[in-house]
């Protein structure tokens, strides 16, 4: 009986452990592709001579193709991102909802 409980304790944090790491891998991915496609257009490069450096402070990508680089910064809200130049205006912070809203 005691080992059924222990067994099923592993699994719930193997699982929880599991399902946690995969929410943190594909939204700090999640901007990618569009990075790449934005850079390919910018550095007037295609897109698979175009190498994505991430760089850890800010949500920021230096994008490296065709002799050009250009830096990018990045903003997701779970899977959706916007993706700008790192000249253009800062990408405005998505208000969250009320509390008598429902979550969207």
């Amino acid at each position: 009986m005691l080992s059924n409980r222990i067994r099923c304790g592993a699994l719930c944090v193997w699982l929880g452990s599991t399902a946690a790491l995969g929410c943190v891998i594909n939204s700090r991915g999640a901007a990618e592709p569009m990075v790449r496609q934005r850079a390919s257009a910018d550095l007037d490069c295609p897109q698979k001579d175009v190498r994505l450096e991430l760089i850890e402070i800010g949500n920021r990508y230096k994008a490296i193709g065709c002799g050009r680089s250009k830096v990018y910064k990045t903003a997701c809200v779970g899977l959706q991102c916007t993706v700008a130049g790192d000249d253009e205006p800062s990408i405005p912070w998505r208000d969250r909802p009320g509390p008598d809203e429902p979550h969207r």
